[in-house]
């Protein structure tokens, strides 16, 4: 680990074996695996997505619980934090991303014509 050094921070809507959708969940993983075994304390921070509820409250703790800042997007939140040495996967729930079954995509479950979602579409935010 490079000296003055401590943590590295990752953004992103995917992480394998969580959040799969494209290559990026295989880019995150593999570089958050690699930096933990070089001594890093790795962060990663994703979306809380409806499917992944279940899993994180099971797994995770709450590690944080508060309101957006933002002046128009204001939005009660929290992160739920699931740890393994070195890796940290922070999950933070919001109404925005909650709901959703899909990561890009609505999915056949999420169909709804009346409220423009459509199987396959990507979501309207």
């Amino acid at each position: 680990m490079p000296e003055n050094a401590s943590s590295i921070w990752l953004v992103a809507r995917e992480y394998e074996g969580w959040a799969s959708a494209g290559g990026v969940k295989d880019v995150v993983h593999d570089m958050a695996r690699a930096l933990t075994e070089l001594g890093w304390q790795v962060h990663v921070c994703l979306p809380l997505y409806g499917f992944l509820k279940d899993r994180v409250f099971q797994e995770g703790q709450r590690s944080w619980t508060g309101r957006s800042q933002h002046p128009v997007f204001r939005h009660e939140g929290e992160c739920w934090t699931v740890s393994s040495g070195n890796l940290h996967l922070h999950f933070f729930r919001f109404s925005s991303v909650e709901h959703k079954q899909g990561i890009y995509t609505v999915t056949l479950a999420e169909q709804n014509p009346a409220l423009k979602l459509v199987h396959g579409n990507g979501y309207p935010d």
